[in-house]
C-alpha cells in the first residue's frame, strides 16, 4: 500500500492507493468509516445498509463514513491530519487486518 501525504496551502492531505487495498475489500464505491485514535486511524469497511445509515447520521469528530474512490483510492484531508500527528514528519506504521486499516504514528522526525 502507498501513502502519499501531502499539505499545501488549503489542507494536509493524505491519499491510500495500491493493490493490496482491492486485495483487502477496499474497492471502488465501497463504504468505510474512519475511526480517530489517540495515536492515529483505524478505517473499517461497513457492508451493512443499516450501519452505513447509522454511521452517516451520528458521525461526530472522532468518526466518519466516506468512500473508496472510483479509482481505489482512499482520500482524506483535514488540519484533523495534523492534529492526530499525521504529518509530512512523521513515521507511521500501518497494517490491513480483517477488513480494517491501522495507521499508527511512530515518531514525529525533526
Amino acid at each position: 500500500m502507498k501513502i502519499i501525504y501531502m499539505h499545501d496551502k488549503m489542507l494536509p492531505e493524505l491519499m491510500l492507493t495500491g493493490s493490496c487495498l482491492a486485495e483487502n475489500g477496499f474497492t471502488a464505491n465501497v463504504s468505510v468509516k474512519i475511526q480517530r485514535e489517540e495515536q492515529g486511524l483505524k478505517i473499517t469497511l461497513v457492508t451493512e445498509e443499516k450501519a452505513w445509515c447509522d454511521l452517516c447520521h451520528y458521525a461526530d469528530a472522532s468518526v466518519a463514513p466516506d468512500v473508496i474512490h472510483e479509482d481505489g483510492s482512499l482520500y482524506l484531508a483535514g488540519e484533523w491530519l495534523a492534529a492526530l500527528g499525521i504529518t509530512a514528519d512523521a513515521r507511521f506504521d500501518m497494517e490491513i487486518v480483517e477488513k480494517m486499516i491501522v495507521i499508527k504514528v511512530l515518531e514525529q522526525r525533526h
